[in-house]
């Protein structure tokens, strides 16, 4: 399918399901966008997408990717949001390759922006509403550094009665397993928030199992004195309490943007990237000192050449006369 008029289509980026996402640039800002297509969408997907259509306009906030526009296409939707960098499951992947674990910078700025833009929507004016599918798939990491929810296809108004989307099964809290039927919460977002940074500090999920049954089993059995002590003191503290069993004693977003440990593991990490600066700072001076040094060597070097040149070439007679002079000396002898 061609895109909208006032898009150029770049090329394919992803296809599966009933989603078909090709990168696209906006002529007048040179901006770049997904066009996300529905094809021949069931009541299940309609509903869903419908869902997503409106959410992203009430929820505007910078850890939350934008919705650029919907157009209405003949048996399909076509919504353009923002395009993103990679998302966290590329990047949990690629460390994971390599056999290293995501840099911890990274680590706490997603939890400080992705927890402003879950607080956002659970405390919203008008409008509040629990995410329903956090995970690593769903946050993207832009170029700038920051990032940002998507996929709110699954969000949920507290003033609906109906259920709300089915969250994925490596991230389902202990009260939506026990009841299918619970609504998502922003209780249980801030759990599969928990599931996330467990990801990133360790570079797998707390319930490992290939059997679903056995998951969901894992799950409703989990208690927080499981979670490893490989990581740091505060970030086993923080874990904890995202992912405590007990939803009515479980962080809440607002706790987690205003917790002391989550800033002091930011205020930790900032003074660390002063320091890295600092020596970046040292080593480009020492660096600038031993180029000079060696562009001074080098003219000297070429100084030495051109005289030489000179004396090969006849243009230094007294100096060539010497030389000969040595020359013939040493030959006598």
């Amino acid at each position: 399918m061609s895109a909208p008029p006032e898009f150029r289509f770049i090329h394919n980026i992803q296809d599966g399901g009933f989603r078909y996402l090709p990168k696209v640039e906006e002529n007048t800002a040179n901006e770049h966008f997904v066009v996300k297509l529905v094809r021949n969408p069931s009541d299940e997907d309609l509903k869903r997408t419908d869902n997503e259509i409106p959410t992203p306009k009430i929820f505007i906030h910078p850890h939350i990717v934008r919705l650029k526009e919907v157009v209405p296409k003949e048996n399909m939707h076509a919504i353009v949001m923002e395009l993103g960098g990679q998302s966290l499951t590329q990047l949990v992947s690629s460390h994971n390759e390599r056999g290293v674990l995501v840099d911890c910078h990274i680590v706490y700025q997603v939890m400080v922006d992705i927890s402003s833009a879950l607080c956002f929507m659970h405390n919203h004016e008008t409008e509040r509403t629990a995410h329903g599918d956090v995970k690593l798939e769903n946050i993207l990491l832009f170029g700038d550094g920051r990032a940002k929810l998507c996929d709110l296809g699954a969000a949920e108004s507290d003033d609906l009665n109906e259920t709300g989307g089915v969250p994925s099964i490596q991230y389902v809290s202990p009260e939506r397993m026990e009841d299918p039927t619970c609504r998502a919460s922003a209780s249980a977002d801030v759990w599969a928030l928990g599931i996330v940074l467990h990801w990133l500090l360790f570079g797998k999920p707390p319930f490992t199992s290939e059997s679903s049954i056995r998951l969901l089993r894992d799950i409703g059995k989990f208690k927080p004195s499981q979670i490893g002590t490989s990581c740091g003191e505060k970030e086993r503290e923080l874990l904890i309490r995202m992912l405590d069993p007990d939803c009515g004693s479980r962080l809440t977003s607002k706790q987690l943007v205003e917790s002391k440990i989550l800033r002091c593991l930011i205020n930790t990490t900032k003074a660390g990237w002063k320091l890295s600066e600092m020596r970046s700072r040292e080593t480009e001076k020492r660096v600038g000192d031993l180029e000079a040094t060696l562009r001074e060597s080098e003219a000297k070097v070429a100084e030495l050449q051109h005289h030489l040149k000179s004396v090969v070439d006849g243009n230094n007679p007294p100096l060539r006369r010497t030389i000969r002079s040595q020359s013939l000396f040493r030959t006598l002898a």
